[in-house]
């Protein structure tokens, strides 16, 4: 009996190999076969050119004695439903993934269950994006149907300025630059956004006054571990202006807390989520209204993993794993800081010519924590929507200092050690 582990990096799919007993396949991308066979050499490995090619992943699993199937990221839980719904294996179906994962799908279903979305609608060319704006109201938000981290998404305020974007080529494709951009290929978010047969997602610009997120645990029904924090800036914003996305801890007792809690809540009820995790998206509106922006069904990405692991001992990439073995997740333990603040450092396209140790940046004032992410000798075309940072460091305000006030000096001090030469594209391609 065979467990198929659907994947799109080595290095995430070893942490369920290490767990999984018996015989284990890999559907990877192609492309990346190298890298894997040198990261499991032991594992077989399929590769398959996208995760919605279902001809692909029928016909790599067709000759397998699949019991149980496995998805790694948020990319990868359509391509896991679906061959799950295929063989017949309990598990989430392809029409609960889809839910997830499809934004259309999703707010239709959320707005069936009385939960506030934006106004929204899909278009499949620039001149439907105009029509619906004129239907909305500018400004409209443009993003991929499926997608994650904010890749794709884009802000325009009017006619002319969809059309200047497109002009820039805001939205045509481009080719990876590194390894690790090349195992998002098959996820097709290098693909640009006129590239869907399915279409793009339209959706009015609401006027944001805080944007939070929501990582939850649900094993059985019981939630088990529920995180809230606020950007200190929306993702949007960040995004644009090319920062990383940072963000506060929310109090227990916060009446934002609660409502984002709430909202969180529903929605999993709403996509009949009963052993799970998700990472939602909830937006307080300058007349003081929450609106669900989006939910997915994996942990939160960036600093959230870690930020859990500090607070309540629990980090909730392993409770993927836990939840994707079939085990009971850990519970979390008392919350150990009453606040912290997460700064991020912007990652530009670029090779590392120099990059601090953690232990160096853990010297800062006020740093219970730094994950840096780069080593020197990297190459990165950029950061990945809003999930690319060169280091995250998580913050304790000092006695007389607000958080923001200990976030920005940290920032001004860890920034400039970081050291990142001008990357010549045309080279890396060669």
């Amino acid at each position: 009996m065979v467990t198929v582990v659907v994947a799109t990096r080595p290095q995430v799919a070893a942490l369920y190999l290490a767990r999984l007993k018996g015989p284990v396949h890999c559907l990877i991308p192609v492309g990346t076969e190298q890298s894997w066979r040198a990261a499991v050499p032991e594992t077989p490995v399929h590769a398959v050119p996208s995760w919605t090619d279902y001809t692909a992943l029928a016909a790599a699993t067709a000759r397998l004695p699949v019991t149980r199937v496995v998805g790694t990221d948020e990319m990868t839980i359509a391509a896991a439903g679906y061959l799950r719904t295929l063989l017949g294996i309990p598990g989430q179906s392809w029409s609960q993934a889809i839910a997830f994962t499809d934004k259309a799908t999703m707010k239709s279903a959320l707005h069936a269950a009385g939960i506030p979305v934006a106004p929204w609608s899909v278009a499949h060319s620039l001149q439907d994006a105009v029509t619906i704006g004129d239907e909305l109201g500018w400004p409209i938000v443009l993003k991929p149907r499926r997608g994650f981290g904010a890749v794709g998404t884009t802000r325009a305020y009017s006619p002319q300025h969809l059309f200047d974007l497109a002009a820039q080529g805001h939205f045509e494709g481009h080719d990876p630059l590194s390894d690790a951009e090349r195992a998002f290929q098959t996820t097709g978010i290098y693909s640009g956004l006129l590239s869907s047969p399915n279409g793009f997602q339209v959706e009015r610009c609401i006027d944001v006054a805080a944007e939070f997120t929501c990582d939850c645990v649900l094993w059985n029904g019981e939630p088990r571990l529920t995180l809230v924090t606020r950007y200190t800036d929306t993702v949007l914003d960040a995004v644009e202006q090319g920062g990383a996305c940072e963000f506060l801890t929310m109090p227990d007792g916060d009446p934002d807390t609660h409502a984002v809690t709430e909202l969180t809540r529903r929605a999993m009820t709403a996509l009949q989520l009963q052993t799970g995790q998700v990472h939602c998206e909830v937006f307080r509106t300058a007349d003081g209204k929450h609106v669900l922006g989006e939910i997915a069904c994996r942990a939160g990405g960036g600093a959230l993993p870690a930020l859990s692991e500090l607070l309540f001992g629990v980090n909730t990439l392993s409770v993927g794993v836990d939840l994707g073995v079939g085990t009971e997740p850990k519970a979390a333990q008392p919350r150990a800081h009453t606040a912290l603040g997460v700064v991020g450092i912007p990652f530009p396209a670029g090779i590392i010519e120099q990059a601090p140790t953690e232990e160096e940046l853990e010297l800062l004032p006020g740093v219970v924590r730094a994950d840096v992410r780069v080593r020197t000798g990297d190459i990165s075309g950029g950061g990945l929507g809003s999930v690319g940072a060169a280091a995250y460091l998580f913050i304790e305000p000092q006695p007389g200092q607000t958080v923001h006030t200990q976030m920005s000096m940290v920032r001004a001090l860890a920034k400039p050690r970081f050291r990142i030469a001008p990357l010549d594209t045309e080279l890396v391609k060669q």
